[in-house]
């Protein structure tokens, strides 16, 4: 049996949304979502049109994603021992 995870990386490697092989597809991401339950809290109006952001645990990077659609400078910056990826 494997170890139970101790840090927030370990957490985030064991129980990771995808588990596919290969390189994890690009997240769906057609709205703005404040928490991980989709319809939870404003939509991103409430954000006004800014220029820059920073995503502190983006996970999937979906909202990170939905910014840099909308033309923001967007950075996500997570805990996962995984090696970093830019989309």
């Amino acid at each position: 049996m494997p170890a139970e995870p101790r840090t927030p990386a370990q957490y985030w490697d064991t129980y990771k949304p995808y588990r596919g092989e290969g390189e994890q597809p690009a997240p769906v991401a057609d709205r703005f979502e404040w928490t991980q339950y989709p319809g939870h809290g404003p939509g991103a109006e409430v954000l006004g049109h800014p220029r820059r952001a920073l995503d502190l645990g983006p996970a999937e990077g979906r909202e990170a994603v939905f910014l840099a659609r909308q033309g923001v400078a967007t950075t996500g910056v997570d805990l996962s021992a995984g090696p970093g990826r830019t989309r």
